[in-house]
């Protein structure tokens, strides 16, 4: 039977590369995944997952991958995420991981839409309406949804996701000033199940669109 178990990566003091390697083939090894991956390069990460692939394949599914804050990683790491987990992952949290593009967000919803329910893109800063459409288009199961100060995404994205994951119940789009109304109605007319919503300095936003919001969503 095969075990799910979530890889929670946060920062700890600085080691060697072989000392990290050692460490992460061991916690692989015990089904305990959790690496200072804070610390580690993109090649370095993409290591300690091919241990994880290679030999753990047959015990393990990963079903959460939260990186959050970890800035030297890029695409290559996050790829490599979308293609070793694509039947098991659905929380993904990738906050504050600035080198990332639409490139990997968009093979993220490729390989993985049929089992994500959680993504937090909170400060990828690099991101634009191709990454949130694709997300729109391939995770229907979508439930929470972070794309704060993601200033490139516009209220065309958003009205996709609308559109398209009905079961969404959590939506924040802090400090992105691409989104205003058009997003909002768009919400409360498709996200009946919505239970939070965050739009924190979103300056194109009126009292209108977060009365449609309130009348019609869930809360």
């Amino acid at each position: 039977m095969s075990q799910e178990v979530q890889m929670i990566c946060a920062s700890s003091p600085s080691s060697s590369s072989s000392a990290k390697k050692t460490a992460a083939r061991r916690r692989c090894e015990e089904a305990q995944i959790c690496t200072d991956a804070a610390a580690l390069s993109d090649e370095e990460w993409c290591y300690t997952l091919d241990v994880l692939t290679t030999q753990q394949q047959d015990a393990v599914q990963i079903s959460a991958v939260d990186i959050s804050g970890c800035l030297s990683l890029g695409d290559t790491s996050i790829i490599f995420i979308a293609d070793a987990f694509s039947n098991s992952l659905a929380t993904l949290k990738l906050a504050l991981c600035s080198e990332v593009s639409d490139v990997s967000i968009i093979r993220v919803a490729a390989q993985c839409g049929a089992t994500l329910t959680q993504l937090d893109l909170g400060w990828c800063a690099q991101l634009t309406d191709a990454a949130v459409e694709r997300i729109a288009a391939s995770c229907s199961l979508l439930e929470s949804l972070n794309i704060s100060e993601c200033n490139y995404v516009t209220d065309a994205s958003i009205v996709c996701i609308a559109e398209s994951c009905p079961a969404l119940r959590e939506l924040v789009v802090d400090w992105c000033i691409a989104v205003g109304d058009a997003s909002l109605h768009a919400i409360a007319q498709h996200s009946r199940q919505l239970a939070h919503l965050s739009c924190r300095f979103c300056t194109s936003v009126s009292s209108d669109a977060i009365v449609d919001v309130a009348q019609n969503c869930a809360f």
